[in-house]
């Protein structure tokens, strides 16, 4: 389950008046009002996750709105230790645009 990190997510078919549609499949999901460069698309993973284990994250991303052409789309990992310390893991970054739609890939290897 994909749920908003300090903003909303809105499934759409189109934007832009037919100008942006899926690069595959029927609908892609947008981020809508956000306020600060951290808040976006989130998932729990911490029930799928095994220490030791290798793992990649691929998203395929654009931007759209704010009269912003091009940003940095970054995907972090958000991690917390037994003892309830908190650490966000960077695990790739592209540079996006309002033309096309980009791929996002990296790897990320759980250590503790």
């Amino acid at each position: 389950n994909w749920s908003g990190r300090g903003c909303q997510i809105v499934l759409h078919d189109s934007m832009a008046e037919g100008k942006i549609v899926p690069q595959s499949g029927k609908v892609f999901a947008a981020a809508t009002g956000r306020t600060q460069n951290w808040n976006g698309i989130q998932q729990d993973i911490s029930a799928r996750v095994k220490r030791k284990l290798a793992y990649e994250v691929t998203a395929i991303v654009r931007i759209y709105g704010n009269n912003v052409t091009s940003a940095n789309v970054q995907a972090t990992l958000w991690v917390q230790s037994p003892d309830k310390r908190e650490q966000y893991v960077g695990v790739s970054n592209v540079q996006a645009t309002d033309k096309d739609w980009v791929q996002l890939q990296g790897k990320f290897l759980i250590n503790g």
